[in-house]
């Protein structure tokens, strides 16, 4: 009888174990969507105008990640992002054209489960993101009706960091493959960028 429960004990402990390496490493495709856009600083059209404009009016676009399991409910997310930029339509190019931009951010981030990522849980993000930003903005122009008028200075700095905090939910679909929902806020530090809180909605496919 000792032995029965001598055996059903280890064979306990080590179905944990095994159930709890199963959630190693795992891999995420997200969509991502901005609510709003708090930028630092506004912009006017023109030196001849009182109006204080958005110069971003909103984001939209997708992330790679891959977690790496550092604790049982803790793990490492490294995150590839690319996001368009939704740029106010009254900023053109020289060519008449609307002004366009996006950027690349790669984060470095830290992510805590209440619960094992196995079952129904929220979970905590933080992280540093360093951005690198794409426009096309070398030829612009302000741009009111017909009226062009030369631009002064960059709009969008080809470099910038965020901080980046995040709350969701992961719900198991199956032993292998989840979904998670979770607000995204980033904190920019560019001018016309500022505070971004993003909705973002994906899947984490656990390879481990």
């Amino acid at each position: 009888m000792k032995k029965i429960i001598l055996l059903s004990v280890v064979s306990i402990i080590l179905s944990n174990i095994l159930h709890a390496e199963q959630k190693d490493i795992g891999l995420s495709f997200k969509l991502n969507k901005s609510l709003s856009i708090v930028p630092f600083e506004y912009v006017q059209l023109n030196e001849n105008s009182n109006d204080e404009l958005k110069l971003i009016e909103g984001t939209f676009g997708f992330a790679a990640d891959l977690f790496y399991k550092s604790k049982r409910r803790s793990y490492f997310n490294l995150s590839l992002v690319y996001n368009s930029l939704l740029v106010n339509n009254d900023f053109r190019d020289i060519n008449g054209e609307e002004l366009n931009g996006s950027f690349i951010k790669i984060g470095f981030n830290g992510i805590s489960y209440m619960e094992p990522p196995d079952e129904f849980t929220p979970y905590l993000g933080y992280g540093l993101g360093v951005i690198f930003i794409n426009s096309n903005q070398n030829d612009l122009t302000t741009y009111k009706y017909d009226d062009y008028e030369t631009s002064k200075g960059d709009l969008f700095a080809e470099f910038t960091l965020s901080l980046d905090f995040k709350a969701g939910l992961l719900i198991p679909i199956n032993e292998k493959f989840s979904v998670t929902s979770d607000l995204d806020i980033g904190i920019y530090f560019a001018q016309h960028l500022g505070l971004i809180p993003k909705l973002q909605l994906g899947g984490i496919y656990w390879l481990d």
